[in-house]
């Protein structure tokens, strides 16, 4: 059985990009509302304020979840890259040991 363990960063990517959809779609029935409300008569301050609200939700979240994203990526990153240089100094540490005596020079790029 796979066990699946979610931690508190990638609960709250998950939970930005779910609020940022909810505001995505809030804003388009909020379009569809006040389009509706214009054929019939004309568009009141409520839908332009609800509109807004949505909007302003809709960036931070999309702004959160992608800063939060960055910085998990970049910290599973930096441990694969840390995890593979020690791998490179001791397979070349490994590989001098076996020839005795030699000067060691250990090139990492």
């Amino acid at each position: 059985m796979i066990e699946f363990k979610l931690n508190k960063q990638a609960f709250t990517i998950i939970l930005a990009t779910v609020i940022a959809s909810v505001a995505s779609t809030g804003l388009i029935l909020i379009i569809n509302e006040a389009l509706e409300d214009i054929i019939i008569h004309s568009i009141d301050q409520y839908h332009l304020y609800c509109y807004g609200i949505c909007f302003i939700i809709l960036i931070a979240a999309k702004r959160t979840a992608l800063r939060k994203a960055r910085q998990y990526i970049e910290r599973h990153i930096l441990a694969i890259r840390s995890a593979i240089g020690d791998m490179i100094r001791k397979s070349s540490m490994q590989f001098i040991d076996t020839i005795e005596k030699a000067d060691i020079y250990v090139k990492m790029s």
